[in-house]
Parts: C-alpha cells; structure tokens; sequence
C-alpha cells in the first residue's frame, strides 16, 4: 500500500512538473514572439518615416518617385526592413466613378471601361463599383448593392468586398487602382494599364510611345508631352482625365521581417507638398494601417 501510494504521488507530482514547464515554455515563447513583434513594428514604423523623407528630398530635387528598396539587415538586430514608394496620381481613382451628384461619371466610367478591356475583365466591375459607392439603392447589376458602402470608398481593399469581384479580378485590379486624391494621373509615372484611361483617343501603342520617350527624359509640361509624342494633342481633344508631371501623394509599404519569419507591415498614404512643384515638407498621413 506504502509503495503504491509513493507511485501515485510521485506520478502526480510528474504531471504537475510536466505542466508547469509546459506553461512556463508557452508563455515564454508568447511573450517572445510578442517582443519580436513589438520590434518589428518599431522597425516598420521607422521605414515609412524614413520614407516620408525620402519623398520629401526626391520632390525638392524635382525628381518623379517610384522605388523599391531592398531588404536592409540590420548588422545588430535579426530583422530587415524594405520599402516600397509609388505615387498614387499613376494609379486610376475608382471613387472618382461617382461625381459629387451622385451620379455615375460618364467620362471616368468610359476610361475605366478601357482599363478593364486592357487588363480582360468584364465590364460590370465598373458597375458593381459604382453601385457601391453611390448613395442610392438601383443595383444596375443584381445584388451589387447588397451591403454596399453608399459612401466613397476608404481604401482599395474594400474593392475585394463588393458583391461580383472575385479574388483573381482584385489583385488584376489592385496594382492599378487607388481611392486617394482627386483623380489626376501622373503621366510621367502612370503604366499603360492607367495611361489608356486619359482620354478616348490614346490607345495602347500612344501610352507605348508615352512610356520609351519618359524613360529618356521626364516630361516637363503638356506642350513638352504634345512636341514629342506625335499624336497626343489630338487625342487629348476626347481627354477624360486630367493629367499632371508630378505628384504629391505616396504609397509607402514598409515591411519588417525577422530571421525566424514573422512580419510586420505599415502601408501609408503620404502627402508632401503640392503637385507640379518641387516643394516638400515632413508630410502629411492621409492613411495608415499596419498588419
């Protein structure tokens, strides 16, 4: 019974050790990822401040910004950080769908039409995007207005949630579309995708010719991009989106990785300065989320 009784003790007081460093190994794990994690997002949030600055100094210079950084590692800390800027004057603006009537723009939904024929989705996208974001409830395609927003949209992830739009038409979407600024498109940035969107008459082959003669030299104004790209003037005759040679509103991805895999990521909407001008100043956060 004495020996019995000594297992069965000694078989409990095993369990509860078993447990305890079990609990204590979980938790210090927890509290390890939670401190990477914290690191991490300190990081990340340092990369769009830096960011920021970068914008700032490439606008002062009169220089266009797109770029991609690669992954910086730290030499004391077992992380990197990479960025990622691009302007959102080269992207089309979906809320600009909708005028300030309520009303479907016909002008911008004829240059969305085009960008959807280029990227070969359907054209009730621009239908089930305008359905969502104005205030009335037609649904001009069945079920696009079910839950819908009936309000601009706050960012482009939110084009994921219409009724119709599919995972596989979102990311055809998204590397060309923004919900920010007031609908300009930068010519001196804009992909053709975006570039065919300006007006009826420029096709694929004029955003072409626009892009290889950028690539030489940046266009300085209208009457630089109407001298050498032949064509341009008269197509601008059916313009149906303003243009502009630089912008003032950035995209910032900063992305903060550790060596055992875990991720922070601080996506930004910046404004520096005024479009057209080099001026620049510590900017202004328009959006900001982190993940």
């Amino acid at each position: 019974m004495a020996l019995a009784i000594v297992l069965m003790v000694m078989a409990l007081m095993t369990a509860m050790v078993v447990e305890f460093v079990y609990g204590v190994q979980t938790k210090t794990d927890m509290l390890n990822n939670w401190y990477s994690l914290q690191r991490l997002s300190l990081a990340a949030n340092s990369g769009a401040s830096v960011g920021a600055k970068i914008i700032s100094y490439m606008k002062k210079n009169n220089n266009d910004v797109s770029i991609v950084f690669p992954p910086y590692e730290f030499f004391d800390q077992p992380l990197s950080v990479s960025l990622d800027i691009q302007d959102e004057y080269a992207r089309f603006n979906v809320n600009k769908l909708v005028n300030n009537k309520d009303e479907v723009d016909s002008k911008k939904y004829e240059a969305f039409l085009r960008m959807l024929e280029y990227l070969e989705l359907e054209d009730e996208v621009a239908d089930r995007i305008a359905d969502w974001i104005d205030r009335n409830e037609f649904a001009q395609i069945g079920g696009s207005e079910q839950h819908s927003r009936n309000a601009p949209l706050s960012s482009i992830d939110e084009v994921a949630q219409i009724p119709g739009i599919d995972n596989d038409t979102y990311a055809k979407l998204k590397p060309y579309i923004t919900v920010h600024g007031n609908g300009e498109i930068n010519v001196n940035l804009a992909p053709t995708a975006v570039l065919i969107t300006i007006a009826s008459g420029l096709d694929e082959d004029m955003a072409e010719l626009i892009i290889e003669s950028r690539l030489e030299e940046r266009f300085g104004d209208e009457g630089n991009l109407n001298s050498r790209v032949p064509g341009f003037a008269s197509a601008m005759h059916n313009k149906q989106v303003d243009i502009i040679f630089m912008g003032n509103l950035f995209r910032v991805v900063s992305t903060a990785q550790s060596d055992d895999g875990l991720i922070r990521i601080v996506e930004c909407i910046i404004q520096i300065g005024s479009k057209n001008a080099n001026d620049g100043n510590t900017g202004l956060i328009k959006y900001w989320r982190e993940i």
